[in-house]
């Protein structure tokens, strides 16, 4: 059963956790309860039970599921830090669409949406989930929301945006990226997609390529090596033949040097490990190994929030 608009003088907090929190519904108080076995409930749903079962009409109230409103929500964390909040449920949202349950991650950007709607990163991930669902006007929306809160926070909107795929930019994301951009007033973008290159370049002498050497396939496409001989140490510091990135091009405003340079400099930014030349740029890396390791960790879970944890 769940109540909806209750009235926030309704509740009271008996005691320092948020499992003391009391409710009254039609006269009969309610208390948290804790019931074993029972189905987790999420956030804004709480188990309550009447503290008095013997006191007219209490008995329909006996372990009901009540949702409670966000402002309740709100109430029931004001003993917490309500930023902490923000973060569990955006983590937790991150760990189900890693787990491919992306309607549930949905609703965990959502409510965290609600209790901070300044905050850019539960729209961003919103977007994302969106995009997973091939729901691109809900997607495009999420992002051109995400940039509000930018603009909200820094007074000023990016003047360039730059968007690193593992995939083919679709012509809906195309057309609904331009749109964000254009009605964003974000003066210069780019979309750039990163993938693995079959096609392998020789060269003369005992070692591959060197590393940053860039063969242009069209002014779309090009083949580049983030990793190969280096010149500095008159050698090839990798056990195998190095394989190239094939760079697509799907918006381009800056120079193609920039872009290049800016992908070259990305390779040497995980600081978790001594590798100096790393295969893909961090934007991608980082995205691939944290998705990787989310999918081990169990839903009743919160991740570790720092990126650094992650590097």
């Amino acid at each position: 059963m769940e109540f909806e608009g209750l009235e926030l003088e309704k509740y009271r907090l008996k005691g320092n956790s948020i499992d003391d929190i009391e409710i009254c519904i039609e006269g009969i108080w309610l208390k948290k309860d804790i019931i074993e076995n029972a189905e987790e409930t999420r956030h804004e749903f709480f188990y309550f039970s009447p503290i008095d079962p013997t006191s007219p009409g209490a008995k329909k109230y006996i372990n009901h599921i009540v949702k409670l409103p966000i402002e309740a929500v709100k109430f029931l964390y004001k003993i917490r830090d309500v930023s902490n909040y923000y973060k569990d449920l955006v983590n937790e949202g991150k760990i189900l669409r890693s787990h491919g349950e992306i309607k549930k991650a949905i609703n965990n950007f959502k409510i965290a949406i609600n209790i901070e709607p300044q905050v850019e990163e539960a729209y961003i991930n919103l977007g994302n989930a969106y995009d997973d669902l091939e729901d691109y006007e809900n997607a495009i929306l999420t992002f051109e929301k995400a940039l509000e809160e930018y603009r909200i926070s820094l007074e000023t909107f990016p003047s360039r945006l730059v968007l690193h795929k593992t995939s083919n930019f679709t012509d809906d994301e195309i057309e609904g990226f331009n749109k964000a951009i254009k009605e964003n007033k974000i003066s210069n973008a780019d979309f750039i997609t990163v993938l693995k290159s079959n096609i392998r370049l020789l060269r003369d002498g005992n070692y591959p390529p060197r590393r940053g050497t860039l063969l242009t396939i069209s002014e779309k496409q090009y083949i580049f090596y983030t990793r190969g001989a280096v010149e500095y140490f008159k050698t090839y510091a990798g056990k195998y033949v190095p394989q190239p990135l094939d760079i697509r091009i799907f918006r381009c405003d800056s120079s193609i040097d920039l872009i290049i340079s800016e992908i070259l400099a990305l390779t040497k930014m995980n600081w978790n490990n001594t590798q100096f030349d790393r295969k893909y740029p961090i934007t991608i890396e980082s995205a691939k190994k944290v998705g990787d390791i989310m999918k081990y960790i169990p839903k009743d879970k919160t991740p570790e929030i720092r990126y650094s944890f992650y590097m």
